[in-house]
């Protein structure tokens, strides 16, 4: 295994386990700013090497799962409201402290990403 597959594994793991986060509550989406992909392989760089890109086909994440929870998220007004998300942003969690910020449908397109970065990480350990 090269070096490169090595960071792009380790980069993806991290990701991986941020969005198990999100899931189970207890972290929450800040973009790139907690995304060890984007850390690793500079999003402002067009995220050359990152393996979302490279999978995907395309730079910052389009044409992924998490362009759909994005946009779910982006389409919620500041605060809660009707579908019960929370766009407070950029404030992380207390230790251990469960976020519950994202109704069922943002939760469920977490879920996706999930199961999505899983499945690239498969693919490329193989």
């Amino acid at each position: 295994m090269t070096a490169t597959k090595r960071q792009k594994i380790i980069a993806l793991r991290k990701s991986i386990k941020k969005w198990q986060d999100i899931v189970n509550g207890v972290d929450m989406d800040m973009g790139a700013i907690n995304c060890e992909c984007c850390h690793e392989y500079g999003a402002n760089d067009h995220c050359l090497g990152c393996p979302i890109a490279e999978y995907a086909g395309n730079s910052h994440c389009e044409d992924t799962p998490y362009a759909l929870f994005i946009a779910h998220i982006v389409s919620c007004e500041p605060g809660f409201n009707e579908c019960g998300c929370n766009l407070i942003v950029n404030i992380p969690p207390a230790d251990g402290d469960p976020i519950d910020q994202y109704c069922p449908e943002a939760r469920g397109l977490a879920l996706d990403e999930l199961a999505y970065l899983k499945l690239i990480l498969k693919e490329l350990m193989e």
